[in-house]
């Protein structure tokens, strides 16, 4: 059954809150396994995060290329691709690119599921204004020193989310299952954790 189906709820509503509801325990994980904004956050910390999120996102965005015919123009889904940003960030932080190492086994079965991935990721783009400015308070990092990926579209990230929304709702109307939107987010969300901790560990 789709989840957006409601007849007392509009879908904008139902969508978005249906992924708010359906990923809050995946957030909240991810959470103990990110720890960027702890108020001793290191140098070193944060380049290593960059280290080990690039290979992830690499295989994210891939992931999202292959559904390239089907995003619609109004998303300017390539603008949205952010691998450059952290490879810049960390040639900036004095860190070469890398020989691809250990795959990441990150895959969209479908494009329902490439669509929870990008609410995940655009998410993240919204939340990196937050961190962006932790980063610049704890370490000195901005946008052309090693901060440019949690900056994000820097004064466009509101505007880019609400175009993410308004498309997102727009997908639901069309006919785009919200139960398979919701299990591409949490599968992201998961992924993530999981590659993010091997390296971190969790916290307790």
């Amino acid at each position: 059954m789709n989840l957006s189906s409601g007849a007392c709820a509009p879908v904008s509503a139902t969508i978005l809150q249906t992924l708010r509801d359906g990923t809050r325990s995946e957030h909240h994980q991810i959470e103990r396994v990110v720890r960027l904004q702890d108020p001793d956050l290191k140098h070193d910390e944060y380049i290593r995060h960059l280290d080990r999120l690039l290979p992830f996102l690499q295989a994210a965005e891939y992931s999202l290329r292959g559904w390239a015919a089907d995003w619609p123009p109004s998303l300017t889904i390539q603008r949205r691709f952010k691998t450059r940003l952290i490879e810049a960030d960390l040639l900036q932080l004095g860190i070469a690119p890398r020989a691809p190492g250990e795959p990441v086994p990150f895959q969209l079965a479908t494009l329902s599921h490439a669509w929870g991935c990008l609410y995940v990721l655009e998410g993240s783009t919204l939340g990196g204004q937050v961190l962006s400015r932790h980063i610049y308070k704890t370490l000195g990092i901005h946008r052309l020193t090693g901060g440019s990926y949690f900056c994000g579209y820097g004064l466009e990230t509101g505007p880019m989310w609400q175009a993410f929304r308004s498309s997102l709702v727009t997908f639901v109307e069309l006919g785009g299952d919200s139960q398979s939107i919701v299990s591409g987010a949490k599968h992201t969300f998961t992924a993530l954790t999981e590659w993010l901790g091997a390296s971190f560990g969790q916290r307790h």
